[in-house]
């Protein structure tokens, strides 16, 4: 599991104000925040490895982690439920989307290709 460091977007902002600059932190996304140390430590006495870069964001850790496995040929997946991750599919990346419909979860690049009308090169 990889999640956002403290101090992910604190770059970007520097450079781009904008960035970001929509998300509220309100009761319910304080709560969530307020939470990712039980679930880590959950995963800790369950033995799953999880990452937490203090300035990376979630999404840059993943490619690079990506990139690595790729270098090797080994398989990986990635478990989300945003699209952004259909970029970096292909023989040995896929992605688990459980929001889509049972049997339509496990997606490749051939999947991508034949919904959204995008081919690899």
């Amino acid at each position: 599991m990889v999640f956002d460091g403290e101090h992910s977007s604190a770059e970007r902002q520097e450079v781009d104000a904008d960035y970001k600059a929509t998300g509220v932190l309100d009761d319910d996304a304080r709560k969530e925040l307020e939470a990712i140390p039980i679930v880590q430590r959950g995963l800790d006495l369950y033995g799953l490895a999880w990452v937490e870069i203090d300035t990376a964001e979630a999404d840059d850790v993943i490619a690079t982690l990506i990139s690595r496995a790729r270098r090797h040929s080994r398989p990986a997946w990635i478990f989300s439920l945003s699209r952004d991750y259909y970029q970096p599919l292909d023989k040995h990346v896929r992605v688990l989307n459980t929001a889509t419909h049972p049997g339509k979860r496990h997606i490749g690049p051939d999947d991508v290709a034949a919904r959204y009308d995008v081919w690899q090169l």
